[in-house]
């Protein structure tokens, strides 16, 4: 039932914490997230360092200071100070269409601010604002929630501890979390809220993240997860990492194991290639394996402009050949300037015996 209705798969995924990462920039020797992320994990919240490559690197165009909070100069007083500011709002218009129903709508999917203060060794970050019902033909609906917040104390320039909410590290951080590696391994999208500890260990080569959380009290039984997670990659070369995942799930209605190879692949720094693939083994209320897998190449046409292919498997339990989907994509960012992003993405779904089309475009502003 899953692409009966691209809409939902997208709001699934799309809406919640500010999660954008750019997994990718190892192309350019950045191996850790750290380079640009508060988060050992990346996503969320920019450096100073990151937005000054946000500018330098993705953006076709810049100016001084433009990729600072507030476009200007105020925004860089503050990351002086130990004071980073940002946020996204994100809006969206998606497109489905099968033999039967074509569907087409578009609405504000995201609106949050985030923020996080350094001093020393410890860094506290939290972000407010939860858009609850994007969809929703009433008008917009949200929240001042704090969907993320975490508190982060580093021990050395290796290793670190954070404790808060925030998701446990599983695979590639992607933006775009109706991918299969995503949505279809629950727990693993923004909808899904933890309380998690985390330890990390961040070298020239290597990163290595163990976290335990469980989901939020009050959600609903059939999802409620306790997990351990174990989050492993090595930078095999300037340009080029391999990574290992883990995941441990279990709970009134879960008991899971997830395991996970990937890479990011910087053949140079204008042509790229990401790829993960998982199995997950259910172990209740009936033992089933399934497979997922995302391949993507990229070529950067030129600064600012990525038009990519990309390939998905899905299987939620091998031993049934119509729990397989298969979809053929391709599509593109573009980033004229900083703090400005638009995507787009296209594909075509094949899924228990029916095609269907998909795709979206996506503006992304971030503060």
């Amino acid at each position: 039932m899953r692409h009966l209705f691209f809409a939902i798969w997208l709001v699934t995924g799309f809406w919640g914490v500010s999660v954008w990462a750019f997994p990718e920039m190892v192309r350019y020797g950045y191996t850790q997230c750290t380079a640009c992320h508060v988060s050992p994990s990346g996503g969320g919240i920019l450096t100073a360092y990151g937005r000054q490559l946000s500018a330098e690197i993705l953006s076709t165009w810049y100016s001084e200071n433009e990729a600072e909070f507030t476009h200007s100069k105020f925004g860089k007083d503050l990351a002086d100070n130990g004071i980073l500011v940002g946020g996204d709002v994100r809006e969206i218009n998606i497109y489905y269409k099968d033999p039967n129903q074509e569907n087409s709508k578009e609405f504000l999917m995201m609106a949050n601010l985030q923020g996080a203060y350094q001093t020393g060794n410890f860094t506290g970050v939290m972000s407010v604002g939860q858009i609850t019902d994007p969809m929703d033909k009433g008008g917009l609906h949200g929240n001042f929630n704090s969907t993320e917040y975490y508190g982060m104390v580093k021990f050395s320039d290796e290793l670190g501890v954070r404790a808060g909410r925030f998701t446990p590290a599983y695979g590639l951080n992607l933006p775009d979390h109706t991918t299969a590696i995503k949505e279809m391994l629950n727990g693993l999208v923004p909808e899904f809220q933890f309380d998690t500890v985390e330890a990390s260990y961040l070298s020239e080569h290597w990163t290595v993240l163990a976290s335990a959380g469980n989901t939020l009290a009050g959600t609903d039984p059939n999802v409620q997860e306790n997990v351990g997670s174990l989050n492993v990659s090595y930078a095999v070369a300037s340009g080029m990492r391999l990574g290992a995942s883990y995941w441990a799930g279990s709970g009134p209605n879960i008991d899971r194991r997830i395991y996970g190879l990937n890479g990011i692949l910087g053949f140079t720094k204008r042509i790229y290639s990401l790829f993960e693939v998982d199995v997950e083994n259910w172990n209740q209320p009936t033992p089933q394996t399934g497979l997922y897998g995302l391949g993507q190449i990229a070529c950067e046409l030129f600064k600012g402009f990525t038009p990519y292919l990309q390939y998905q498997h899905e299987n939620d339990n091998r031993a049934d050949g119509t729990t397989l989907t298969k979809t053929y994509g391709g599509g593109f960012h573009l980033y004229p300037r900083p703090h400005f992003e638009f995507s787009a993405e296209f594909d075509r779904v094949h899924a228990f015996n029916l095609w269907s089309d998909q795709g979206y475009l996506l503006a992304h502003y971030y503060f």
